[in-house]
Parts: C-alpha cells; structure tokens; sequence
C-alpha cells in the first residue's frame, strides 16, 4: 500500500487463472482489487459466475466497460455479427 491506497489490481476472467491469483494473493495477505473488464461478448454464464459465485470468494468485483458510441449503421452492423457468433 502506498498512502493507504490499494496498489495491486487483480483482473478477474471468470476463469481459473484469474480465481487462483485472487486466492495466492489473499493467502499472502496483499491487499488488491478485482476488476472485471466488460467486453458485452461473454457467455452469460460466466456473467452471472463473475455476479454471484466469484464475490463470495474474491470479494467486491469492480465492473468496468466501454461501450462505444455508435450510429444506427455502425450498431445494426454490430448486431448482425453478434448475432453470428
């Protein structure tokens, strides 16, 4: 910690790699904060993994997005890939 602040950041997936950090770095005892990057092209599983199971174990998860701003050509575009996937 620097100035009481939290200086570690800990990016959670959803998938084990991401668990077994938070676990080895709550057995250290170093502080940290889980950030979840929202990407909008998950499965809604790991969704609903990250909003409920994962804070019981890792604790309060940030959640943090970037959904750009589009017009209704560049979005109707992006739903018609979206929905290929």
């Amino acid at each position: 910690m620097i100035d009481d602040r939290i200086v570690y950041y800990a990016s959670v997936s959803g998938g084990k790699d991401s668990l077994a950090m938070c676990l080895h770095l709550q057995d250290l005892g170093i502080p940290y904060r889980a950030v979840f990057f929202d990407t909008g092209w998950e499965n809604p599983d790991t969704y609903q993994y990250v909003r409920e199971v994962l804070p019981g174990v890792v604790g309060p998860i940030e959640w943090l997005s970037n959904e750009p701003e589009l017009d209704d050509s560049q979005e109707a575009d992006a739903q018609e890939v979206e929905a290929v996937l």
